[in-house]
């Protein structure tokens, strides 16, 4: 605490002291303050005064200010004292008067001379004083002359007395510290006496009434004074009087009293009370402090307490809330029990402590930041909401109201706090949180339409409703859905169907018509929950589903939405009928929920998934990684492809995974969803692509090379051949050609029918066996050596059919029944003829086909992979076969097994009796 010299020491006495030093010494003396104020003054020489007359923006005392901060214009001399000198050569000097360390005052000896003034300096001090040399002489004779070996002497004598003025101020210091103290203490009495919510009464050990506070007063409506004229029994009820001198005994001998007894009113009614009373010193005396509570209400007391002495410990140790003392650095200076109680520490432990410590790390800040503003003067009184650090590491949360008090010193406490606890609300507010916040997710996530009404007026809706209607957010928020409807007859109807049924029951539902932002029209259903069944007013929660393109299905599907009974089945109803397999992850690592779609994908029931750790359902590391990233709140969503076994033993399943984290409102993670998506097709398309390209350039070079060559040959050595290896090389060129325009020739046709053109067929009436028997005549000596057979059964009938494209159709169907077939296997070929149509059938005895392969012998770019053989093509024969054999109005389909051969079918209609002329 600072201190000014002046309020620690009486000036007059200090000065008759120093005027009786300069008559015996003959040496001036002063004594300076902080601020450069000369507070004492004795035997100061005329010269001086005459000096600063004539410079008045000289200090009135030339020893520096500055030496209480710095020495630079000061000279450091023995003993710590400081030496100073003027422009008349007269000199000072200077010893500090401390109190804590703290300079409060600088005792100043001088100014004197060290030696007569030489004929220079009268002059100089003469000009500069504005007297004759005659006067300036008169007048520093009057200054004392101390030689500089007697400095020493004088100092240390001088010391002495700053030593004595040293301990004086300190002396006089600390008494006012006390004193302060003191008041401070009983002003905190007083307070917490006058402000306290119960009755108090000071009694003394004859029951006699020394003091009461207002409360006390106002409890049983009398005045102070005359509260003052009596004995506690005087305001008991006459039946329980004889309690009174019993319950004082008691106190009396073992320090205190719990009892309930009843006041009686000055307006003559009673009143139930408990009194706590004990002993404690008061004026000096031993007396009872007792403390009236009244019953009637059971009111605990939540003012904001300060230390007290030891008379008023028993409302502080006693208080219902957790109160504490603390002092300006933070740490605790006293806590009562319930305190120790709501953190789990001893007292012991807690006066060991800061705030700080014990405060949650988020909410130091905040803490830091109002006791600040306290220290500033902004604000003496603080209610907040806080976290706490209890000693067995878990959260607790405190409603606080803390009262400042900084006048005192970094000693003495500065605030007193009540903290209640208000834990179990907290977590019951953040169970709340949560669950809304779950709510909040789900519905987001919820593939459709979902959003929040009061009184019809939309409050909330998720990104699938602005997607499907066409509006944004701020079209939709704050407008009464009378907007989408198609009429207002139509939007009171729904209304009255809707809010009829939830006044008997949990869900209201009604099927209408929404209109878009576009202007178009779809079918919807509408279901509402409230938030609150007993106030409709709260708000109602709604799904509206679109069921515009299912509307034909009518029945089916209004039966399958009635038997929904709450909204959890309507939403779980939905997640099944996703394509995609869904899978929710809970923040264990178990599924926690699987849609039908995820069976077809997993190749297990989703039923039995339910409670599995999800490395039992899929045990594959990536996706178990995107899994744990998820459960700790990761952003990253980019898709994994994993390769899985898939239902055909020969055939690999490529499953699009993409993982994901559902979060709740605060940002907190509640769990990971997982979208499943088999895109195999999609790969083995990409693939075939790729082999296609491949195939197709191989296909393109190897005639195009031949043909190169042998024209790079004839054109080079074009005198040295003869006509017939002319003939021969040409009949080489053309036959490559040909191929090579037979295979531009398929890829054209496949063009045709990838945009859905059908091929240009030229058709004639013609005999399809006798085009079989000559394809067949090309076929006799095959590389293969396969024996190929005709079996014709029956006549066939005259068809219409284009001998071209028909002869592809063989020579595909033949070509690969040979590339299949064993060396010296069997080609089979038969024709039988039905009234409408002939059907025709290519039979090998080759290596055969799985049933995947077979469903999949058609499309374009397909080639069966056998990894022992190496036959070329562009995998578009069969593809162009099948549009062939439709273009001519026919079906064709393969039976084929593995290990014992191929048969492909296909027909043709024969000519309507009324076109074969």
């Amino acid at each position: 605490m600072d201190h000014q010299f002046t309020e620690i020491i009486d000036l007059p006495p200090l000065q008759e002291l120093m005027d009786s030093l300069h008559r015996m010494t003959g040496i001036p003396a002063a004594i300076m303050a902080p601020d450069g104020a000369i507070l004492l003054n004795s035997g100061w020489p005329a010269v001086c005064e005459l000096y600063h007359k004539r410079h008045p923006e000289k200090p009135k005392r030339c020893f520096p200010r500055e030496a209480f901060s710095e020495t630079a214009s000061c000279l450091p001399v023995a003993g710590g004292w400081l030496e100073s000198r003027c422009q008349n050569d007269l000199t000072d000097y200077g010893f500090p008067v401390t109190i804590n360390e703290v300079p409060v005052a600088m005792v100043l000896v001088g100014p004197f001379l060290l030696q007569p003034a030489t004929p220079e300096q009268l002059a100089i001090g003469a000009e500069a004083t504005g007297v004759t040399p005659e006067k300036y002489l008169e007048l520093i004779a009057e200054v004392a002359i101390i030689p500089q070996e007697r400095v020493g002497y004088m100092l240390d004598f001088y010391a002495s007395l700053v030593k004595l003025l040293t301990e004086l101020a300190l002396q006089s210091a600390r008494h006012q510290d006390a004193q302060r103290a003191a008041e401070r203490s009983e002003s905190r009495f007083r307070d917490l006496f006058t402000l306290a919510a119960d009755g108090i009464a000071i009694i003394g050990l004859n029951g006699k009434i020394l003091e009461v506070n207002p409360t006390m007063c106002k409890l049983l409506g009398y005045p102070h004074q005359e509260f003052l004229a009596g004995k506690l029994e005087d305001y008991v009820v006459s039946e329980r009087v004889d309690q009174i001198p019993v319950r004082i005994r008691q106190v009396i001998e073992e320090g205190q009293s719990l009892f309930e007894t009843t006041l009686q009113h000055r307006a003559d009614f009673s009143i139930p009370v408990e009194i706590r009373g004990r002993t404690i010193m008061f004026d000096e005396q031993r007396v009872i402090l007792g403390q009236v509570r009244d019953l009637t209400d059971r009111k605990r007391s939540e003012t904001a307490l300060r230390e007290s002495e030891e008379r008023f410990r028993g409302i502080f140790e006693d208080a219902g809330v957790g109160m504490a003392l603390t002092l300006r650095n933070g740490r605790f200076a006293q806590v009562n029990p319930e305190f120790c109680r709501f953190l789990g520490y001893s007292r012991e432990e807690l006066l060991a402590l800061t705030v700080e410590q014990v405060t949650f790390p988020e909410d130091r800040p905040l803490t830091a930041q109002l006791l600040q503003q306290a220290i500033a003067g902004e604000r003496s009184v603080v209610n907040t909401e806080k976290r706490y650090l209890h000693k067995n590491g878990n959260t607790v949360w405190g409603r606080v109201t803390a009262l400042y008090e900084l006048s005192g010193e970094a000693s003495q406490p500065v605030s007193v706090a009540m903290v209640q606890d208000i834990t179990a609300q907290k977590l019951a507010q953040e169970a709340v949180q949560e669950s809304e916040a779950t709510l909040k997710s789900i519905l987001l996530a919820v593939p459709m339409s979902v959003g929040l009404v009061h009184d019809r007026v939309f409050s909330w809706v998720n990104h699938w409703m602005v997607d499907e209607l066409g509006y944004s957010e701020q079209d939709l928020i704050g407008q009464s859905a009378r907007m989408l409807y198609v009429s207002d007859a139509e939007f009171e109807r729904v209304g009255n169907v809707k809010y009829g049924q939830l006044a008997r029951q949990p869900m209201g539902e009604a099927q209408t018509r929404f209109k878009c932002k576009d202007g178009h029209i779809i079918d919807v259903l509408l279901r509402s929950v409230p938030i609150n069944p007993e106030d409709l007013g709260a708000g109602v929660i709604f799904t509206a589903l679109n069921i515009s393109e299912i509307t034909n299905v009518g029945k089916e599907l209004r039966e399958a939405f009635d038997q929904a009974e709450t909204a959890r089945q309507q939403m779980n109803a939905i997640l099944r009928s996703i394509t995609a397999g869904l899978m929710v992850i809970d923040l264990h690592g178990q599924v926690s929920m699987a849609n039908p779609a995820t069976e077809g994908l997993l190749a297990q029931e989703p039923a039995a998934m339910i409670g599995k750790p999800v490395a039992d359902v899929m045990d594959h590391p990536e996706f178990l990684e995107k899994v744990r990233l998820a459960l700790i709140g990761s952003e990253e969503r980019s898709p994994i492809e994993l390769s899985l076994p898939g239902r055909d033993a020969d055939r690999d399943m490529i499953l699009q995974v993409k993982v994901a984290a559902v979060k709740e409102l605060q940002g907190g993670v509640r769990g990971a969803v997982a979208i499943l998506r088999d895109v195999t097709r999609e790969h083995e398309i990409n693939q075939l692509k790729d082999e296609f390209i491949s195939t197709a350039a191989h296909e393109l070079r190897t005639p195009m090379t031949s043909i190169l060559g042998y024209t790079e040959l004839m054109l080079d050595k074009l005198e040295g051949f003869d006509v017939d290896q002319l003939r021969e090389f040409l009949q080489i060129v053309f036959e490559r050609s040909e191929a090579l325009s037979q295979i531009i020739s398929d890829m054209l046709d496949l063009s045709r029918v990838q945009s859905g053109r059908l091929i240009s067929l030229e058709k004639f009436p013609g005999d399809l066996a006798s085009l079989i028997r000559q394809i067949l005549t090309s076929y006799e000596y095959n590389k293969a050596g396969c024996e190929i057979q005709l079996d014709i059964q029956g006549d066939p009938p005259l068809l219409l059919f284009d001998p071209r494209k028909m002869t592809q159709v063989f020579d595909n169907l033949l070509s690969n029944a040979i590339k299949f077939s064993q060396r010296g296997g069997k080609v089979d070929i038969s024709l039988q003829v039905a009234p409408e149509e002939v059907t025709v059938a290519v039979a090998d005895q080759g290596m055969g086909m799985t049933p995947s392969q077979i469903e999949r012998v058609f499309d374009k770019f397909y080639r069966v992979d056998y990894s022992n053989t190496a036959i070329s093509g562009l995998g578009l024969g069969m593809t162009l076969v099948r549009s062939i054999i439709e273009g001519h109005g026919g079906r064709i389909w393969v039976d084929s097994e593995v290990g014992v051969g191929t048969t492909v079918y296909f027909t043709l209609p024969g000519i309507p009796r009324d076109e074969e002329v």
